[in-house]
């Protein structure tokens, strides 16, 4: 039988801040939006949007400047924070695992692609629609790992509101921004049958994410395309009848792959940093 974290302490899961998991059983399939932590006004995401443009901006910066050994600093102690209990893993809480390696690979992946001269690679956003092989749950994962000070000290905070009992765990590695180097610290947080536990708010998570690609084929490149088709100059090389252009039609006629979204977006740079901005509310 499983149990949640709320049923254990007898809370209100409606009334409290963080998300309620599973203590004995799967990952809750749910991953961090950085897209909500950018766009929300509360103080705690504040400091943790800044935390994570932070980190990218250092990450920007060593890719253009070929400091690789810097890079593989930066990303040393990349992990799955398995104390989260979010992500794929159905079973127990432990994923396929996140770690240096992916790390390097999104970081080569800025250094060699197109991108790294256009400016286009600005966040973390960008390299959820541009970059390969970077999905949902990377993107959570490397999230978790830059703001995981941030989570493990809005656990404390939460425990101590709501009395649920916490005791000093492992080291936790956090990552300084200001030397580029791995803090170790022990710090205390709650503990379900010997493995410690990290909340996390209800708003920084989602079951898909704002800047998944197949979001912006759906947001941005759709209403493009039936635009151009529904255009008497073009019409008659999409449709001979004068129906409506719909979205079932411009899916059928460009389906949505990475590969075709990143053709697009190549040719159309000024519509995706459009696209962007008014999504950043910038």
């Amino acid at each position: 039988m499983h149990m949640l974290l709320c049923e254990k302490y007898e809370l209100n899961s409606d009334k409290v801040d963080f998300l309620d998991i599973e203590l004995d059983g799967g990952d809750t399939q749910v991953f961090i939006d950085p897209y909500r932590i950018h766009i929300s006004s509360e103080e705690w995401c504040k400091g943790v949007k800044d935390q994570i443009s932070r980190y990218f901006e250092k990450l920007i910066d060593y890719a253009q400047n070929d400091q690789d050994d810097e890079a593989r600093r930066m990303m040393k102690y990349l992990r799955e924070i398995n104390e989260l209990k979010i992500g794929y893993s159905s079973n127990k809480s432990q994923g396929k695992g996140f770690s240096l390696k992916d790390g390097m690979y999104l970081y080569e992946q800025i250094k060699k692609s197109k991108v790294r001269e256009t400016g286009m690679v600005k966040d973390i956003f960008d390299c959820q629609v541009f970059i390969p092989r970077v999905h949902r749950d990377k993107v959570s994962d490397f999230i978790s790992n830059i703001i995981q000070k941030n989570l493990v000290e809005y656990t404390q905070k939460e425990c101590q509101k709501y009395n649920i009992p916490m005791q000093q765990v492992n080291s936790i590695r956090y990552h300084n921004i200001d030397t580029n180097k791995w803090d170790k610290v022990k710090v205390y947080l709650p503990v379900h049958y010997g493995k410690p536990i990290i909340l996390i708010p209800k708003t920084i998570v989602r079951s898909k994410q704002y800047f998944d690609y197949y979001n912006v084929y759906d947001k941005l490149i759709i209403p493009y395309y039936q635009t151009e088709m529904a255009n008497p100059l073009n019409r008659l090389l999409y449709l001979a009848s004068n129906e409506p252009i719909t979205k079932k039609e411009v899916k059928k006629r460009f389906p949505c792959r990475r590969e075709f979204v990143n053709e697009f977006l190549d040719t159309n740079v000024e519509k995706y940093i459009q696209f962007r901005e008014n999504a950043l509310g910038m």
